[in-house]
C-alpha cells in the first residue's frame, strides 16, 4: 500500500513537470503502434503508477520483498544504461 501510494506521488510530480510534448510524442507513437518502454533505474514500484499515466510498461531495479515488505536488497542488477 505505501509503495502503491508513492508511486502514484512519484508519477504525479512527474507528470506535472513533463513537457507537453514529449508526452504528445509517447501519445502518437503508441496510436501508430509503436509499443513504449520506460527504463529507470528507479524501483520497479516507484515506476508502475507513471508507467500507467504514459500507457508504457516500466522497467526498473527490483527489490526484495519477504512477507510484503521490502528488505532493501536489489534482486539482480541495478538497472543502469
Amino acid at each position: 500500500e505505501d509503495a502503491l501510494c508513492a508511486s502514484e506521488a512519484v508519477a504525479e510530480g512527474v507528470m506535472r513537470h513533463a513537457y507537453p510534448e514529449v508526452i504528445q510524442h509517447l501519445k502518437t507513437l503508441q496510436r501508430e503502434g509503436s509499443a513504449t518502454i520506460l527504463l529507470s533505474g528507479n524501483i520497479e514500484p516507484m515506476l508502475a503508477a507513471l508507467g500507467a499515466h504514459l500507457g508504457s510498461a516500466v522497467v526498473g531495479t527490483t527489490m526484495e520483498s519477504v512477507r510484503g515488505r521490502y528488505t532493501g536488497k536489489v534482486v539482480g542488477q541495478v538497472c543502469v544504461l
